[in-house]
């Protein structure tokens, strides 16, 4: 996906730009997070090299990316090129020590339900502040990406079956099917005249997934379209 990405055919503002939109909605994707810190701290406890994992932290989450990190064929060992060394393991370890107690603390606030907005908010954009600051293997990157697109084709999947179940068995017209059903596609209450049984199997698979990640799906949903967003913007050609 990432590495494949030409930088003599992009635009360098587009390909910035881009990656910040993509960070920014991965760092906040629970299940992308978890695997990037279940990531790290395999690959440390089997001691192989963590600069293939994080291959540069920037001072500033808007410093340019190097151009070899989207051109082709993508070696890590160009890092050793620039005037700037390789970061060493310890470097990496602290980067991804203070990504975890951030990580830790939204996770915490979400858990909580009740925290103040302005401190969830304050907490979320540290985290994302920090993270956007990582250049990582675009592989790692590329796989961040997929946690968060499996899961929307997931609750996509979930909310086709109960789309069907309300309009072609529940005969619940279809334009009013889509003015209830954001912000209620966890609500076990909410279709209790329309097959309801049938219909909270299929909201309950949907409450797992809000539950693994303590978002919502309009969260998720949220998250996945700026990702999508990050991702058009590092295709798109400069004029």
């Amino acid at each position: 996906m990432i590495k494949q990405f030409d930088q003599t055919r992009w635009s360098h503002g587009g390909i910035q730009s881009g990656l910040v939109q993509l960070m920014s909605a991965l760092a906040l994707f629970p299940r992308a997070m978890r695997y990037l810190l279940n990531h790290y701290y395999r690959t440390a406890h089997q001691s192989k090299p963590l600069s293939h994992l994080l291959l540069d932290y920037r001072e500033h989450a808007n410093v340019r990316v190097p151009e070899w990190y989207f051109a082709p064929p993508f070696e890590p060992t160009r890092l050793t090129l620039n005037s700037k060394a390789a970061l060493s393991d310890k470097q990496i370890a602290d980067h991804f020590e203070l990504l975890k107690q951030q990580y830790s603390l939204v996770e915490y606030i979400r858990k909580t339900q009740n925290a103040h907005i302005k401190i969830s908010e304050n907490a979320e954009q540290e985290l994302v502040n920090h993270f956007n600051r990582f250049l990582l293997h675009p592989r790692v990157l590329n796989t961040m990406f997929q946690k968060l697109d499996q899961t929307v084709e997931l609750i996509n999947g979930h909310e086709r079956i109960i789309l069907r179940l309300c309009t072609l068995f529940a005969q619940m017209p279809s334009k009013d099917f889509m003015l209830s059903f954001p912000g209620n596609e966890t609500n076990l209450q909410c279709w209790s005249e329309r097959s309801q049984d049938t219909i909270q199997t299929a909201q309950c698979k949907l409450l797992e997934i809000v539950n693994d990640n303590k978002i919502s799906i309009v969260a998720i949903k949220e998250l996945h379209r700026r990702a999508r967003i990050g991702l058009t913007q590092l295709k798109t050609p400069a004029i």
